[in-house]
């Protein structure tokens, strides 16, 4: 292609097929400043239109540049990228082997000039097959160029040069029976074609990487601009103007109060399934709004979420239509999406005649075909938003099922403390129950033990509630935040408190948890906020669980909290719920407690204390196990019954009808005995008497039942079961 300007303008000269009655136009399109992380470039569509339909063979154009944006001879220097993107007329194939074009060059013509040229590849026959191809009235993508920047702010000036024998430089397509034959069958010179430079106008594409390229666009960016949020958080402070905006998932946008923010073609925000975009605004937003919210898919186990709309406004039967991914049956008539029915305590499946509103702030189960998203539009919410709760139903009467009606983050204990809120909800469950995907091994509990200050959920996240009564809860202003952080399906958020995490699994492999925080916060009754009931206050049939030690209500506890010194006294009752005959393993599956605190679990009905920091509690149970008062945890140096220790002499047994419980033996050091209730209530202390042959304790007082015996010296420890009658 050295000599190709020289031959073609020969072409040219000695040519009598020429063309006048119809005429072709080239523009510009989507003219454009982009950013690969390094470098600022110039990009644009070139588009070709004619008034007579046909089929184009060869090429020709030049544009001219200037030198001081993009430098000189751009093509030899590597600065020029001549494109045929998928869409375009010579980015046309037949298959991998069969382009329509070919020979796409180009060439500095001068310092400041390049040319772009193409030859046609296939006849036109073949052509004629692909109408997507044919020139016509319509402007269509020819070619596409991109080209690197010197200096992105000198005015790019580039426009097609056409004067004298540069004009008039494409013809028909050449005919042939397979291969263009533009020897024997040639096409035809166009002539008297028109240039129009306008499109190379700057459509800015203003990009915020934590930081923004090519510069900020807070009251400087016009409406044909584009705006991308791809990485951390921007502030709009100004009346802004732009195209559209797009706020990427884990990037996040505040328009201050006072603040106009105009899209022509819309704001979207996106997500992905481990990351969520954030929008917080108390100024105004003109033009549409989209939540792309990632909604998890469907399966046999581990599918299924909870959500809620992060924008209000939008209508079921919109929705739907512009969802074609949400779960459905055969028939489309029925759609896995819908509210939890209080008055029948199941979910709701939306019929494909739903006319319902989308509310903000009620929780939704919802799924998809594609684990992709689902998009909302409407109104950004950036007010207080009251969602009304119920304590009512034939079943789980207390919890709702709820949701962050904001497009931000929702940060976790700016809700629970909030004073409205503290006093509706249910005093056992002052939490937020998160659904992780699969129900079967717990909720994902929220607390004042399980987050910090900074603990936040994610835009549009469903999530239940225990109520106490008929009441509203509250989703104020300031509890919006930005983040980058998951939803609940991959599980908990860890904080400083001290915590150890019991684990029931069986040889199905299906696992049950309970938690235990020990802090200043805490006492041995109930403290709202800290513990945590499980789900609808009664465990399932398998599972562990613990009582709370004091005003015990028989509630079975996910999360227990406890002060501090639990961890060198007493003992902790937990319940386990299995059936016979299979295989149950009990284990830490997750402590910061110092390593200086050994963890046992007691078998009162076995006689054995198992030391859980080093070995698993393996058991094989020939009855159902149901409830509490067979299994206790205890801390430090545990015995039972007679083993080889500084107790190994004594022995424990009840006196009837004296009601006496009798301690036989001599201890050489100061000793307590604790006799504990079966949800470990210290209900009788007394300090035994050295060098004595008995010490007796006066249980006349007491009900008739199963206790725990704990003697300690402040070394050694020793747990035996009594019976009272």
């Amino acid at each position: 292609m050295k000599n190709f300007r020289y031959i073609l303008i020969l072409a040219i000269l000695s040519s009598t097929n020429l063309i006048s009655g119809q005429d072709i136009t080239f523009t510009f399109a989507n003219a454009q400043i982009t950013n690969d992380g390094t470098d600022d470039f110039y990009e644009a569509d070139i588009m070709i239109e004619s008034t007579t339909d046909f089929y184009v063979g060869s090429g020709q154009l030049y544009l001219d540049y200037s030198t001081a944006a993009f430098g000189t001879n751009i093509s030899a220097n590597g600065n020029m990228e001549y494109s045929q993107p998928a869409g375009s007329i010579l980015g046309f194939s037949f298959g991998l082997f069969s382009p329509a074009y070919k020979d796409f060059v180009q060439n500095d013509n001068t310092s400041s000039r390049v040319s772009l040229s193409f030859q046609q590849n296939l006849a036109l026959v073949a052509l004629e097959t692909a109408p997507v191809i044919q020139v016509t009235s319509t402007p269509k993508v020819l070619l596409h160029i991109k080209m690197r920047y010197a200096d992105v702010l000198e005015d790019p000036a580039i426009c097609f040069f056409s004067d004298g024998v540069f004009q008039d430089q494409f013809f028909t397509a050449c005919g042939g029976a397979g291969i263009a034959d533009c020897t024997n069958s040639p096409g035809t010179q166009i002539t008297n074609d028109t240039y129009d430079c306008s499109g190379t106008a700057l459509s800015t594409a203003y990009i915020y990487n934590n930081g923004w390229t090519p510069s900020d666009p807070n009251g400087v960016s016009t409406a044909s601009d584009d705006i991308n949020i791809v990485a951390g958080n921007v502030t709009i402070s100004s009346n802004t103007s732009c195209d559209n905006i797009t706020i990427s998932a884990g990037a996040g946008i505040m328009v201050n109060n006072g603040v106009t923010l105009t899209t022509a073609s819309g704001m979207v925000l996106e997500s992905t399934s481990t990351s969520y975009s954030s929008l917080i605004s108390d100024g105004t937003i003109t033009g549409t709004v989209t939540y792309e919210r990632h909604v998890n898919q469907t399966a046999s186990t581990g599918g299924n979420d909870l959500i809620t709309p992060p924008l209000s406004g939008q209508g079921f039967t919109d929705f739907i239509a512009n969802n074609t991914n949400v779960v459905s049956n055969a028939g489309n008539t029925l759609y896995l999406f819908g509210p939890f029915d209080k008055t029948s305590g199941t979910y709701v499946t939306y019929a494909s005649t739903e006319s319902a509103a989308l509310t903000s702030g009620v929780g939704y189960r919802a799924a998809t075909t594609d684990n992709a998203t689902l998009s909302f539009d409407g109104t950004v919410n950036q007010g207080t938003v009251n969602t009304a709760v119920f304590n009512s139903g034939p079943s789980f009467s207390e919890w709702n099922l709820i949701g962050n009606p904001y497009p931000s983050y929702l940060n976790v204990q700016n809700f629970l403390n909030n004073t409205n809120n503290m006093s509706v909800l249910d005093a056992t469950n002052v939490g937020i129950y998160g659904y992780d995907g699969d129900a079967s091994d717990g909720w994902v509990i929220y607390n004042l033990n399980t987050t910090d200050a900074n603990t936040i959920i994610t835009p549009g996240q469903g999530f239940f509630v225990a109520v106490s009564s008929n009441a509203s809860l509250e989703f104020t202003p300031s509890m919006r935040r930005h983040g980058d952080s998951d939803d609940f399906i991959t599980g908990r958020q860890m904080t400083s408190n001290q915590h150890l995490r019991l684990q029931l699994n069986n040889s199905s492999d299906t696992i049950s948890n309970t938690d235990f925080y020990f802090n200043l916060n805490s006492t041995n009754a109930l403290d709202p906020g800290y513990d945590a009931a499980v789900f609808g206050n009664t465990a399932d049939d398998f599972a562990i669980y613990s009582h709370l030690l004091e005003e015990n209500q028989d509630i079975d506890l996910a999360i227990q909290s406890l002060p501090v010194d639990r961890l060198t006294d007493g003992i902790i009752p937990l319940g386990i719920n299995a059936n016979a005959g299979q295989q149950l393993t009990i284990r830490i599956a997750n402590s910061n407690l110092s390593e200086n605190v050994d963890v046992y679990l007691i078998d009162t009905q076995e006689n054995t204390s198992t030391p859980l920091n080093t070995q698993d509690f393996v058991i094989t149970p020939v009855e159902d196990l149901s409830g509490t008062g067979r299994f206790y945890m205890a801390f430090n140096e545990v015995t039972l019954g007679t083993t080889d220790n500084d107790f190994n002499t004594l022995k424990v047994y009840t006196l009837n009808p004296q009601r006496k419980l009798m301690i036989k033996g001599q201890v050489d050091q100061q000793t307590s005995a604790v006799l504990y209730d079966v949800n470990g209530r210290a209900i009788l202390t007394e300090d035994l008497k050295t060098r004595v042959n008995s010490n007796e304790m006066d249980t006349s007082g007491l009900q008739s039942g199963v206790y725990m015996l704990q003697l300690s010296n402040g070394v050694s420890y020793y747990t035996k079961k009594v019976i009272i009658d």
